[in-house]
Parts: structure tokens; sequence; C-alpha cells
């Protein structure tokens, strides 16, 4: 067991200056001994007095240390005060205990080495953590029961740590204390737990036992209650470090804390003027005035954004809270929701935002020195400029697709693109860059957040007109359809109402949704202010769903595919020539069983000899109605009856030169046929076995059920309406009737058509009405048919 040593050399004052030069107890006990010893043949001690003297040198043995002043204060307990000189002399020799050494006279060379500890100095200061962390030994542990050493997994065993009897120790993190006496022997220990301690009697030192888990930033410390993380260590206020004091290249990258390093530390890279990094929030948490985490799935928190103090920052307009931190992240001050702006106080390095997520959507934080602020980036400065002689050798198809778009007879209207702003009622809305669609530069995903409903608001930069809006298409991606019952699409409309339409048939991964305008509420349909897309779940069921893009497909013209159905003489003579020299061709569905039959109440199904007249006509296109529909109507066909109904007809019209380049079946008998999907693999298109929808767009919404609207037998302002809807929307609409005769029924009276004919005019002398056929559209745009053809169509724009 070692002494504890003097604070100084032979000074009466110091209790512990008399035991200096003595290495063990043992040496004390065996000098004290015999200096009792020759006072007791002297005659100066009695037999009683000797033995209560021994008695005494044996208890202050067993404390471990032994002080003149314990030696004076026990001599003085039995009665022998005045020897107390002489036991100091006989124990000390010839060393003089008064003495007092010169000043300067005891060197360096004097000190025993390693002798001075940090404690003894007033330059050097310990850390208030006792743990040093490189001095364990993993995989070991001391036993709680005899304080051994044994193997044990996951388990980190500290070296002996010196305490103070009757001192209180604290630890921030779990651990068992196993504790021993001055000769390292056990004498009891503590559980796992993280409660303090107060030393019991006869504990001089500890080991610590360690989960691997909470060995990291673990710290032990002499207080009754744990207090901030210190590194184990000495250091000291005074010592300066310059540039001169290390060797070049002696700091390497491992020596530098991860993330020590800011942008002001660098002079090649650069931070955009938005420092608000969307992909450095935590979500779900309200950031308290205090500083404190709140679980919140109204709000997300910002990272650590470095600030300059004395500078005003701004966002754009949009409400935000915050908490200002200095370099060493402690708090200085914070503010609630608010919209106003923040100047950094004085010591201001860092600042956190907290944002609701209804103002979340194109968030900006920049100084309000700068105009303008786009989405948050850092790059590079002097990076090399990619140029489009580059691009050329990599960029597919460039040229023809660049001529494609000079081609086009319809105008793509880019909402999401040009949108002055995004906001989020209800969800939460953030800009993304994980996907996007074709060239745009961000998406947006949206969490439900398990509500009811979730909903984007898209501001235009400037009102959209609405006037020849065939269609919105919306790019989403959905993560779990099941989680959604809809996508709805709102259109506010300057001067009141709005424009609603939903999609109901969704899948998980890339879903094109097509909201057809002529389906909604055409009323007012001058500009929109404002477009909405609000995704219907179920309550507790948050799903992702990420929006990529919003455009509106504007034709330059509204598009008429006129059917004369059976094929009729009159037709061809009377409403052929006069819709043709407005240029709307016709496109005349046969019944090749039954040409040249005459029709009661009207004139006949056509001749061979009229069919070849019109074979020549560029403003006639031929398919088919039926074989023969006085045989059997199609609502009646089997599946198979279908087919070989097909075969006759198409090789009618190939052995008549009949066939067109891009052919589809233009009518059903009665517009009903329960087994038209026989047919699917056989034809690229037929209309019409649902008439639930009056108007169509191209690409068709189906091309195995185009949408079919007759014009005979109704009132003068069903015709109205139809134009109007047509001016509107640039739709297309398959028009169908039968035979020109005044006795109306299923054919067109003279008087209906010169009403028709008028519309047409106007139409397309005001240069927003044409005419087409299917073989038309289908050359002029060239995509295949069906969902091939829709996809064909829309990757072009």
């Amino acid at each position: 067991m070692r002494l504890k040593k003097p604070d100084a050399f032979w000074d009466r004052s110091n209790l512990n200056n008399f035991i200096y030069n003595f290495d063990s107890i043992e040496k004390i006990l065996s000098s004290l001994q015999n200096a009792t010893l020759d006072l007791l043949n002297d005659g100066k001690l009695t037999d009683k007095q000797f033995q209560d003297l021994q008695i005494t040198l044996n208890e202050l043995v067993k404390k471990g240390e032994i002080s003149v002043g314990d030696i004076n204060t026990n001599l003085g307990k039995i009665g022998l005060s005045h020897l107390s000189e002489e036991v100091i002399s006989a124990i000390a020799g010839n060393a003089n205990v008064n003495s007092v050494p010169q000043d300067g006279s005891v060197t360096t060379a004097k000190v025993a080495d390693k002798a001075i500890e940090p404690s003894k100095t007033n330059f050097f200061f310990k850390t208030k953590n006792l743990f040093d962390n490189t001095r364990v030994t993993a995989n070991r542990k001391a036993n709680g029961s005899n304080g051994t050493i044994e193997n044990r997994d996951g388990w980190y065993v500290s070296e002996m740590i010196p305490v103070i009897v009757g001192q209180t120790y604290s630890k921030n993190k779990p651990a068992e204390i196993v504790c021993y006496n001055s000769k390292s022997q056990y004498v009891t220990s503590y559980g796992n737990s993280t409660d303090s301690i107060k030393m019991p009697n006869d504990v001089a030192y500890v080991r610590l036992n360690i989960l691997f888990e909470n060995y990291f930033e673990f710290q032990f410390e002499a207080n009754t209650v744990s207090t901030s993380y210190e590194k184990f260590g000495v250091f000291s206020n005074d010592i300066r470090v310059s540039s001169t004091n290390f060797e070049n290249e002696s700091i390497a990258g491992e020596k530098l804390t991860d993330g020590s390093i800011d942008k002001t530390k660098t002079d090649f890279v650069q931070e955009s003027n938005n420092l608000f990094n969307l992909e450095n929030i935590e979500y779900d948490i309200l950031l308290g005035l205090d500083g404190s985490i709140n679980p919140s799935t109204n709000y997300v928190t910002s990272d650590y954004i470095q600030v300059d103090e004395g500078e005003t920052y701004i966002t754009n307009e949009k409400y935000f809270g915050y908490v200002i931190y200095d370099r060493f992240k402690n708090i200085i001050t914070g503010r609630g929701q608010d919209l106003a702006n923040v100047t950094i106080p004085s010591n201001g390095y860092y600042i956190r935002l907290s944002i609701l997520n209804k103002w979340l959507p194109n968030f900006k934080f920049y100084n309000n020195k700068v105009s303008t602020a786009g989405s948050y980036s850092i790059d590079f400065k002097n990076k090399p400029i990619i140029t489009e002689g580059f691009n050329e050798k990599i960029a597919f198809n460039k040229s023809s697709y660049n001529k494609s778009i000079k081609e086009r007879d319809f105008e793509i209207v880019e909402i999401f693109k040009n949108a002055s702003d995004f906001k989020a009622p209800t969800g939460r809305l953030i800009d993304s860059f994980e996907r996007t669609y074709k060239d745009n530069i961000k998406s947006f995903k949206t969490n439900t957040l398990g509500n009811a409903t979730s909903e984007m608001q898209i501001v235009p930069s400037k009102n959209i007109s609405l006037k020849g809006i065939q269609e919105f298409n919306l790019i989403v991606y959905i993560e779990d359809a099941t989680k959604l019952k809809h996508i709805q699409l709102i259109a506010n409309k300057e001067g009141g109402g709005s424009w609603t339409r939903s999609a109901k048939e969704l899948k998980n991964g890339w879903n094109f949704l097509r909201y057809y305008s002529q389906e909604g509420d055409l009323s007012n349909w001058t500009n929109a202010t404002l477009f909405r897309i609000i995704a219907y779940g179920y309550e507790g069921q948050p799903t992702e769903l990420t929006i990529c893009d919003l455009k509106a497909v504007r034709p330059d013209k509204a598009k008429i595919i006129m059917v004369n159905d059976h094929g009729y003489s009159n037709y061809k003579t009377i409403a052929h020539e006069r819709l043709k020299a407005l240029g709307i061709p016709t496109t005349f569905a046969l019944n090749p069983g039954r040409l040249g039959t005459p029709i009661p109440g009207a004139s006949s199904i056509l001749s061979q000899e009229e069919i070849d007249e019109l074979a020549i006509d560029p403003y006639a296109e031929f398919s088919y109605h039926a074989w023969d529909p006085t045989e059997k109507a199609s609502k009646d066909m089997t599946s198979e009856e279908l087919k070989i109904e097909m075969a006759k007809c198409t090789h009618y019209l190939k052995k008549n030169g009949l066939y067109p380049d891009y052919f589809w079946r233009a009518a059903f008998v009665q517009n009903l046929a329960p087994a038209h999907d026989a047919l699917n693999e056989h034809i690229e298109a037929y209309a019409c076995f649902d008439e639930t929808s009056r108007f169509d767009v191209y690409p068709f919404k189906s091309t195995y059920g185009i949408n079919r609207k007759q014009i005979h037998n109704i009132p003068n302002e069903s015709v109205d309406t139809f134009f109007d809807i047509l001016e509107k929307t640039h739709c297309l609409v398959v028009f169908y009737t039968h035979d020109i005769s005044d006795g109306g029924g299923i054919h067109m009276t003279n008087a209906e058509l010169d009403y028709f004919v008028n519309h047409v005019k106007k139409g397309v002398n005001n240069n927003w009405l044409e005419g087409t056929t299917y073989a038309q559209l289908r050359r002029r745009y060239k995509p295949d048919y069906g969902k091939k053809g829709e996809f064909d169509f829309y990757e072009n724009i």
C-alpha cells in the first residue's frame, strides 16, 4: 500500500510531512514500534501505556495513511501528548522536521520523474470526466461478487480509477461499479444503472463495467448529478498554438472531425442563395423555443443552417418558427410561427427552422440582400461547361424530335413548370428530386399522413386561359394505390366557380391521369386562377405519392369525324357534297351484304356504282356497320359470329380497294355489342358500344369503344350545346346519322342538316374546327393504336 505523499517538505503544519521519507506503512510501523520500545525501556512509558500505544498505532495502520496529526491526536487520547516530540524525533532520526528548504534550493533534478501531477499545477486542468476510454479492455468485465476480471462479450472493463470515501459519483449512461480498497481487494459493487453512488468506507478504487452500446461519450464524474459530457484528459487555457507549431502536412484527414469544415473555410464550394435544404429535415418534429424536440405530424424541422450575425434573413412569404444558436450550438433565442424576418443577434451562428406542412412546398430561406432565390444547391466553382456539341453524341434523334415539336397542331400548357407557388392545405408536401418527369427539374412528394384528403395547390404565375383546352394530364407516382380512393383535379375559375374531375383507376407506380375538360362544368370557361390536386384516402392509412407534372393539351382546332351509318344514297348526294365543300370528310360505314336495297321512308343503301364513285373521292373513307343488319343485329351476335362478320366485311373492302391504311369499325348495329372484345386482337379500333359519354378526345380515351353522338332527331338547342363544347374544349366528336329524309326518325331532315351545316361552317370559317377521319388522325400523329398509341403520343409532349 503506497503512502499519501505530502504537499511540501518537512513542515509541521502539514499533516503528511512526517512520513515523506518512508515507502510503506510497514516501515512506519517498524520505526514507531522501535521508538515506543525504547521509551518503555527508559521508564518513560508504563506497560499499560505501551500496550495502548500499540493498539492506537495498529488502528492508524488500518486506515491506510499515517500523519503527524494522527499520531499527536492519538497520543493525546491516551494521556501521552507530552511524548509527541520524542516520538517524532525518534522516527525522523537525523531529519529536521521543522526545517524549510531555502528558496530555489529544490532543483528539477531533486524532483522525482512524474512526481508532479496536474492537480499540483496552476496551468494544467483535468477534465471532470474520470473515465479514460483509451484504458479499457474489450469483452471483459469485473465480477460483481468478487472483483475478478472475467471474459464477457459485449462489455468493456476500465482500469482502476481512484476515488474518495464519502464523495458522490455520477454517470451519464448505465454502468456497473465494482469497488476495491487501497490494497486492490474487492469491497462491494453496484448494478448496471445511471444511479449516483456515494463511496462507502474502505473504498479507494473502482472499476467500471460498460456495455459496448454505452461506451461512446461515457462520463464518470465526482458530482451528485451527471452534467454535460467532457472528454477525459488534461487541458490548459494558457497554451497557444499557431501555424508555426505544425509541420507541413502534419494534420491528416482522420484528425479532422466529421463536418468540421464548413463552406466558409473553402474557396471552391459555393452555396445557393436559398439556404433551406429540404434533404436535411426531420419529419413530424416541432422545435420548441427552448430547443426541445416535440413530436408533431404537422411540422418539419430543418438541420442547423449557418448564418451571419447582424444579417437579416427572410422567406418567400411563408411562415416559419426558429431557434438561434451560437457556434457551440448553445441556444440564444427563438420565436414561434410568424411571417416576419429574422436578424441574427450577436454570437448567432446557426438557426433551425420549424415549418408547418402547409408552408413547406417551395419553401425558401435567404438573406434579404438577395433579390432572388431558387432551389437549394451546393456546387463547385469553375466547373467545366458541358456544351451542346458534347451532347450531340448522346442525344438520340434530337433533330427529328425538335422538328416534330415545330410541326405540332396542338399546344402544351406547362402548368406545373410555370407555377409561381405551391401550397399544401392538408397532408405534407415537399420538393422532391427522387422522381421527375422528362425535363422537369423537380417534383413534389406528398404524404397523406392518414388523412381523408391530402391537397396540393398549384398557383400559376399568371392566369391560365381555359379556352380550347381538351384535357389536363397529371403525372403521379403512387406508392400504394390501395390506400387511395381517387385523385381529384379542380380548376378555380376567374369570376367564380370551379371545374372538377376525378380519376379512380389508380395503380402502384407511375400513373398518367387524363382529365377531360368537356366532361366538367364549362360555364364561365375563361381563365383558371388556381389548380388543386386532392388525393382522397382512408383515415389512418398514410401513403406517399409524388406529383411530377401537370400539363394541359390545347389542340389548334376541334375535330369532327362524320359517320354515315349503313351508307345511304341521299346522304351521298346531299349531305356529303355540302360537308366536303367545307373540308369535312365522311366515313361511310357500309352494309356490304345489302348494297342497293331501298329503305322505306328514305332513299336506298348505296349501290356498288355509287361506292365506286366515292372510292376516288378524297373526302370519303370506308368502314363497316354490319354485313346485313336485317339478318342479325350486332347486339345478338356471339364472339364467333362477330369475327365471321368482320372477315366478310373486310374482305369486301379489300377486294374493292376500299380498305384504308388504318382501319376501324365505325359502328355496331344499335351501338351495342356485348361480345365486342372478341374483335380486339383483329382490329385497331371501333365505335361505340357505350354512349354514356358523348364526346371524345384524341388520343381516344379507349380505341375499343370510341364515343359517338347522333345528330338526327334532336332539338336545335342540343346542337348549339355540342358546338359550344367543341369551341370551348377543342375536343373530338364522332357524329353519326343515317339518310337525309324529311320523314325524320333515325334519319336527318333537311332542316336539321341545314342547322348542323351552318354550325360547321361557322367553326371552319372561324378557324377553330376541322373535319378528319380515323385514318387521317393515325397518319398525322403516327402513333400505334390502343394504349401503345396513347403512350407514343404523349411521349412526344
